[in-house]
C-alpha cells in the first residue's frame, strides 16, 4: 500500500474532472489538486466482482503498482488520480492488468 497521505478519498475528487485515458477495463481521470504531491483513488463497484475481498485484492495491485512508479512520489505539482474499475477488469490476471495500467497511466 501507499502512505495514506497519498491516497484519495473518492468522494473528495472534482466531479467535472476530465477523463485523461479509458480502456474496455478501466478509465482514468485526473484533477489539479493544491497540494505538492499526488494522489491515488480506486472506484470498484460490486458489478466488477460482487466479493469483497477480490475488489480489495484488485485496489491493492493497482496502490502496488503506484507505490512502485519512482516519478508518483517525487513531490512538485500535484495531481489527483482517479481509477475507476469497469466490469471486464475484474477477469484479467494481474501481470495482463499491470501492463494496461503502466501503458495508459504514464500518459497522465
Amino acid at each position: 500500500m501507499i502512505k495514506k497521505n497519498l491516497r484519495l478519498d473518492v468522494e473528495n475528487f472534482p466531479r467535472g474532472a476530465k477523463t485523461a485515458a479509458s480502456t474496455e477495463y478501466f478509465s482514468v481521470k485526473t484533477a489539479v489538486n493544491n497540494l505538492s504531491f499526488n494522489r491515488v483513488g480506486v472506484l470498484i463497484s460490486t458489478k466488477v466482482n460482487p466479493s469483497a475481498v477480490k475488489r480489495n485484492a484488485l485496489k491493492r495491485i493497482i496502490m502496488d503498482y503506484f507505490r512502485g512508479m519512482p516519478n508518483f512520489t517525487k513531490p512538485g505539482k500535484g495531481t489527483d488520480i482517479l481509477i475507476i474499475l469497469k466490469p471486464k477488469s475484474g477477469s484479467l490476471p494481474k501481470e495482463e492488468f499491470y501492463s494496461i495500467l503502466k501503458k495508459y497511466v504514464s500518459t497522465v
